[in-house]
This record gives structure tokens, sequence and C-alpha cells, in this order.
């Protein structure tokens, strides 16, 4: 009888069994299942908040430039340019050590500051003023001579692929400019036309350079908030545009330095806030990206360094250093405000850890063992690129939204670093 049992239960664990095999499931026949590419290592709402961050720990440490230059002969102090190479090379204040704003990396900036105690002195093109009215700024002729060329978009200012027209505004780049009216009769310029129009904005290289230092770990930052004026024999100058024999001959005392109204924090998270939709509706796949590109008078705008845009980029792009960004600059590339412009950086692209080497924080281990509190933070030059192309008028731009492998055949990089 316990011999029946077991066959009995026996039979029934085979029928059960069988009944719990999985039933074949057809498929349509052409169903391709693909994961979603991943995204680019571009948090925009992180950098809006680091901005936000930076704004308060910013504020207690503008420095005049009496205090300044005080504080440049401390022992372990540098003073950091991170204007273009270009620039930096013709003319900068004396002493002061290199970075190109768009080569910020973790790694590169540890090369010439290890100690994220260090302090760090930082100007920019919008803290001197090299007495050229707005007329001037914008003369072909007068450029090269610019090498602090204010960086400000000056809506007033009407750019015509080859003649460079000017008219009157409230507010310079660096100086005043008004026209009274006779009694009776109205103003004939723009400004007067259009009383409503959009007031300059100044597009500082000083704000992305602070708020990028902080996110890379150097809190010790101190920013020059005066204009000066190139002149002032308190200050010197070096480079390959500078004269071994200028000596200042003027006294000290003429010179009046004042803080400078191109540097607007302010300004700068309004125009966040502002770009914020604007972006989300303007991130696009490889795909689109490509198809964009192909598209008549459509340009692919690379903002990193020259060594890095020389060395690779993605095929057909044309480049302007970031660092380099002027209303004029960018009005010889794209006179027309309305040109598409497609944008990219090192976080779009994985693989390539020289050419597109990833930017962004990564928090040191501890050597006490202690769990890292801190977070790794991406700072993405697709950030602050998207906002000034904004800033200076251009609002037909879309972004890269994927990250994507420098060997994904759908791509095509040239250079002086790829193989024919």
């Amino acid at each position: 009888m316990k011999q029946a049992t077991l066959l009995l239960s026996a039979s029934v664990g085979l029928i059960l069994s069988a009944y719990a095999q999985p039933v074949p499931v057809k498929l349509p026949p052409e169903t391709n299942f693909k994961p979603a590419p991943p995204p680019a290592l571009v948090d925009y709402n992180a950098y809006e908040q680091l901005a936000k961050v930076t704004k308060e720990h910013r504020q207690p440490r503008l420095v005049n430039l009496d205090t300044f230059l005080l504080m440049s002969k401390e022992p372990d102090v540098i003073i950091l340019d991170t204007r273009s190479d270009e620039m930096y090379k013709a003319k900068h204040v004396k002493g002061a050590i290199h970075l190109n704003f768009a080569d910020f990396t973790q790694r590169n900036l540890a090369k010439i500051i290890p100690s994220p105690e260090t302090r760090i002195l930082i100007y920019c093109n919008n803290n001197f003023d090299e007495g050229f009215s707005i007329e001037q700024l914008m003369s072909p002729a007068v450029m090269p001579q610019a090498f602090f060329a204010t960086k400000a978009s000056m809506p007033s200012i009407l750019i015509n692929p080859t003649v460079f027209t000017v008219a009157p505004v409230e507010t310079g780049s660096l100086k005043k400019q008004t026209k009274t009216a006779a009694p009776g009769k109205q103003p004939q310029t723009a400004a007067a036309e259009k009383p409503k129009e959009k007031k300059p904005l100044t597009l500082a290289l000083n704000i992305p350079t602070y708020i990028n230092l902080l996110g890379y770990g150097y809190p010790n930052v101190y920013e020059l908030s005066d204009l000066v004026s190139v002149n002032d024999p308190r200050i010197r100058f070096e480079g390959t545009a500078v004269s071994p024999f200028m000596d200042a001959t003027i006294p000290a005392q003429v010179f009046k330095t004042e803080t400078t109204p191109f540097v607007n924090f302010d300004s700068y998270l309004e125009l966040a806030e502002e770009v914020k939709p604007h972006r989300e509706q303007r991130l696009v796949s490889l795909d689109k990206f490509l198809a964009m590109s192909k598209e008549e008078k459509v340009i692919i705008l690379d903002t990193r360094s020259d060594s890095m845009y020389n060395a690779k980029h993605v095929k057909g792009a044309i480049h302007l250093n970031f660092s380099d960004f002027t209303q004029f600059n960018l009005a010889k590339l794209m006179p027309s405000p309305d040109t598409k412009i497609l944008i990219y950086c090192n976080n779009n692209f994985e693989n390539d850890q020289v050419y597109f080497a990833t930017k962004g924080y990564n928090p040191p281990a501890r050597m006490d063992g202690e769990a890292v509190t801190e977070t790794t933070l991406t700072l993405a030059l697709n950030v602050p690129t998207y906002l000034n192309l904004y800033g200076y008028g251009y609002k037909n731009v879309y972004e890269l939204n994927e990250m994507v492998s420098v060997s994904d055949p759908r791509i095509t990089f040239e250079g002086t670093a790829v193989s024919k």
C-alpha cells in the first residue's frame, strides 16, 4: 500500500510539473527591443543649484584692486587666468598662471592647483577698461587690439554680415552713450523707436569660472570686483603684446577704480532660469542631431579649446573657444541670430579620456575610512555654452542629449589626432 501511494504521488508530481512548464509565446516577426541610449552627463538642474550656492559663497569674496594685489603677494597664492590660450599669451596680469576655462577638468586643475585649500584670485575681460567705445569695440579694425574686450550682449547693436552698424544705446560696454533731443522733438534713434528693447546683458567669464572652481572643490576663491584701466600703474601686464619698455608715468591717484558694472551674478541666474524651459525642448538624440546637421545653413559648433578642437572634433564642426565668446566673434561666425546651431561637449562622448575627458567632480576617498558625503557633480561645457549663446541672442540652439561612444559608426571625427 505504501509503495502504491508513492507511485501515485510521483505521478501527480509529473503531471503538475508538466502544467508548470512555461507556455511558448509567439512574438511579432520584426519586433526589436533596443535599450534607450544613455543620457549625456549634463545636469542643468545641478548646475543651476550650484550657481545659486556660488552666489552666496562669492559675495564676501569680491575684492577691490588694492586688496587683490596685496593678496597676490602672499605665499602659495595664485592668480588664475581662464581666458583662451591666444589672449593669455598676448596679454595677462603679470604673474598669472593659465588654464583655459574650456579645458577645466578635475585632472587639469589638480596639475596646476594640487591643494583644494589654495587661495585663487580670478579676473576676466570685464574687469578691464581698454578705453574703447561701443563703436570701436564692434569695429574689425579695433578688435585685434582688444585683449580684454567686454563680454556683453548689446541688443541695440545691429549687426550686418560684413558691416557692423551701431545704434545708440543707453548703456554701453565701457562708456555711457546718450543723446538728448531738442525741445519738442523725439530723438531719432533705434533706442527711442524701441523703448521696450532689452538692456545689455553682461556675460563675464568670471561667473562660470567661479561656479566651476567651487564645483571642482576649490572654495578659497577671490574675485576682482573693480573695473580697472589697463593704464593704471598699480597693475602690470605681460605677454607678447606687451612692450617690455612700457613704463607708466601717470600717478596712481589719477585712476579711480569702481566696482565693475559688467559682472552681474543676479542677471546670470535670471538668464539660467529663462533658458531652462527653452533648452528642455531642444535636447536631441544622436540620430536627430546628425539629421539636422545635413540641413542647409545649419552649423555644428564646438566650443572646446583650440588644442582639443584641432586634435579631434565632430566632422564638419566649426569652432569658437567658449572663452573667446564676444558679440563680435560670434557675429563673424554666425551673422544671423536665427542660425540653427547644434552643440556638443566632452560629456557627450565616452571611451576617449584624452580628447573628450569627462568634466565633473569626483570626491576623493577619505583617508580615515569614513564614507564620502560629497556627491559626484557634472560640469559640462554644454551648459554655459547654451546659456551664453541664448544670452547673445542665438536662440535656435539644439543640444546633443546622448552619451555616445567615440567608436559609434554613425559619427565621424576629424583632426590631427584622427587617423586618415
